[in-house]
């Protein structure tokens, strides 16, 4: 499914069309194998639905906390739109990643009034 990126248009003036890039984010320290089958599944849904998806669960384990944040946030400035699921108000991380991406000026949307199940965020 191709998705209309910000009206953008090729050498001969046709409306080209990319797919949108979606950025997760939630809570991972302290959960049960840090929250990754969550993760995964959104992810999964997501991509089903047409999105190109960056997923910070699939970064490697072992480094220290504070060395996944930039990378992280190096991720989310590639996004169109940030995805929080549910019990993000609770992690740090995606406290900071939502401010980032307002910031930014990028959708900022809930995982599950994207797949339809809630109003949204905000």
């Amino acid at each position: 499914m191709q998705m209309p990126v910000k009206g953008q248009k090729s050498a001969r003036g046709e409306l080209k069309t990319t797919q949108r890039i979606i950025y997760i984010a939630g809570p991972m320290t302290g959960l049960k194998s840090a929250n990754r089958p969550v993760f995964a599944e959104a992810a999964e849904t997501l991509r089903s639905m047409g999105y190109v998806v960056l997923n910070p669960a699939v970064l490697p384990t072992g480094m220290p906390r504070e060395r996944y944040m930039p990378i992280c946030l190096a991720m989310l400035e590639q996004a169109d739109i940030i995805c929080m699921l549910p019990g993000w108000e609770t992690s740090g991380g995606a406290q900071i990643e939502y401010r980032y991406a307002k910031y930014q000026d990028k959708a900022v949307c809930g995982y599950n009034w994207l797949i339809g199940k809630e109003d949204a965020l905000e």
